[in-house]
């Protein structure tokens, strides 16, 4: 029983993960379009980058978490951490550099954030 659940959590988790690299991505490509076809300077793209990785990691922990509906909180903040590190990793090897910034820290930090209050408006959805 304890190895049916643990895989429903782990289906759950990789849904839930692949949703939110999926967002980021789509957050990107619209991002690079409206760059590219608008007046727009990219002085804000630190901004926006933040919002497309908090959004994305906040709907990906409210459906993780929503199925859950225990710990909110920790597993929000282990689903931020692990979207931040896979795509710095991805991130790292194509550009050849792997240093993290303060820009970089504080977008982690972002993901954590987001993480962990997506896992608390997840876990109270079902309630």
């Amino acid at each position: 029983m304890s190895n049916i659940k643990n895989m429903s959590l782990l289906k759950n988790f990789l849904f839930s993960f692949s949703i939110s690299i999926i967002l980021i991505l789509i957050g990107f490509v619209i991002y690079a379009v409206i760059l590219t076809n608008t007046n727009l300077k990219e002085d804000n793209i630190g901004i926006v980058i933040a919002c497309i990785y908090g959004i994305s990691v906040l709907i990906g922990s409210i459906l993780f978490n929503s199925k859950i509906a225990k710990k909110g909180i920790i597993n929000g903040c282990f689903l931020g951490i692990l979207i931040f590190l896979s795509i710095y990793i991805i991130s790292s090897i194509i550009y050849r550099t792997f240093s993290l910034n303060f820009f970089g820290f504080l977008i982690m930090l972002f993901c954590i954030g987001m993480g962990g209050i997506g896992g608390i408006i997840g876990v109270n959805l079902k309630k």
